[in-house]
């Protein structure tokens, strides 16, 4: 039996895991819209391409949800991580080289998706959940909270980039971090505390079973109303519809932005540097809305969901009328506050809802059902500028999407106990 070790290793991983996801994910998501501009005078690209080619790349790194789901339970998490940011370093370095549409789609949302995909979200999060339960959500937050400060950096390094070079170079710069992240997920990254003989949050070793007792001293990690459904039982609750609901309401605007956001904002006037300042701002403040979700330690995480959800719905709406600086500074900060907590919620809430044991799987399926709209928004957000000339019917749409979300997560109820499994004797 393996010897336990004193020193929890839960909270070294938490630190790793904030590396690989922050630079792992960050670094290609961010730059796309920076980009955009240049890759679009190089290659004859339209904006409904661009927006395309990013919504088939976040479709990527969502729906290969299922199958990192899988994959994680017959390979461990660490080889997944490792293998996905490869992946995503030779797409990158592919993408330096691009000469054309389908080059983008094959080099950036082939490769670069499904590598991200099967190293950075869907693992990471599923390291949360299996290594802490009473600090779960803080331990998330904080792994999650990366992804905005390096987000907060990467628009200016972009601008930097073009300032001396192209944006080829900026693509072999970033395939060097996602080689950079495989190393490290090899070394560091530890599939569960058992594996190393630990407990979730460092608790001590379980007491060895008294027979006449009922078997419950072994789950002291355990808070009151964990639940361990299966995958296939939750997947057919109202309260899975939700969460498919909510993922929709926080993923779809921020996806929009992200990849249509600098271009809209020179489109109102605003200057390159000041776009890349506001999605920067944007991204860090996505920190403390991050962070703030860590509340779902205290109170009911589907509260900390419908606030997101809310402050970002608002923030979405904002961008609306985002003419004078104040206004757009305010979005940003609406937007970057509602998506932090929206996005560190509803992983909460589905381990509240439904437990460890199905949490992969879950998260999979959700974000395969969501990445199939999140990869059509961008498309369609630029199509309808494409036509419109305008952004404005894009906006309002998701900003309705945004308000929904918030009201289903508001009055979304415990799903209650698992239901009893058949007896196979």
């Amino acid at each position: 039996m393996t010897k336990p070790n004193r020193f929890f290793y839960g909270w070294i991983l938490v630190a790793v895991a904030c590396v690989c996801y922050g630079f792992g994910l960050s670094p290609a998501y961010y730059s796309w819209g920076f980009f955009a501009k240049d890759v679009m005078a190089d290659l004859g690209l339209s904006r409904a391409a661009v927006g395309g080619v990013f919504g088939l790349f976040v479709y990527l790194f969502s729906g290969v949800g299922p199958l990192v789901g899988m994959a994680q339970s017959r390979w461990g998490i660490r080889r997944l991580m490792t293998a996905g940011a490869c992946t995503a370093a030779v797409g990158f370095a592919l993408m330096s080289r691009a000469d054309s549409l389908l080059d983008c789609i094959l080099a950036f949302s082939l490769l670069g998706g499904i590598g991200i995909g099967f190293s950075t979200i869907i693992p990471c999060q599923t390291l949360g959940a299996h290594w802490f339960v009473r600090y779960r959500a803080r331990a998330t937050a904080i792994i999650f909270a990366t992804g905005g400060l390096v987000g907060k950096l990467i628009p200016k390094i972009d601008v930097w980039v073009l300032g001396f070079a192209t944006w080829r170079t900026g693509w072999l710069v970033i395939a060097g971090i996602s080689a950079t992240v495989a190393i490290l997920a090899a070394a560091f990254i530890r599939n569960s505390p058992e594996e190393l003989g630990q407990r979730p949050d460092g608790d001590p070793p379980a007491p060895e079973a008294d027979p006449a007792s009922d078997g419950t001293a072994d789950n002291v990690s355990q808070p009151e109303g964990d639940r361990e459904w299966t995958a296939g039982q939750a997947v057919r609750t109202f309260q899975f519809f939700v969460l498919i609901m909510c993922g929709l309401a926080y993923g779809l605007p921020w996806g929009v932005i992200i990849s249509h956001g600098p271009l809209h904002l020179q489109d109102l006037g605003f200057t390159p540097a000041f776009a890349a300042a506001l999605i920067g701002t944007m991204a860090l403040v996505s920190v403390a809305g991050r962070f703030s979700a860590s509340l779902a330690d205290l109170i009911s995480p589907q509260r900390v969901l419908a606030l997101g959800l809310g402050l970002e719905s608002l923030g979405m709406a904002g961008f609306l009328i985002a003419r004078s600086p104040v206004v757009a500074y305010t979005a940003a900060v609406l937007l970057g506050l509602g998506f932090g907590a929206a996005y560190i919620a509803i992983a909460i809430v589905t381990s509240s809802f439904f437990g460890r044991s199905a949490f992969g799987n879950l998260i999979g399926i959700r974000y395969l059902i969501g990445g199939t709209f999140s990869a059509l928004a961008p498309g369609i957000a630029g199509l309808t500028y494409d036509r419109l000339g305008s952004y404005q019917l894009a906006f309002v749409a998701l900003t309705v999407i945004g308000i929904v979300g918030a009201a289903l997560a508001a009055v979304c109820p415990q799903p209650g106990p698992a239901p009893q499994r058949p007896s196979t004797q």
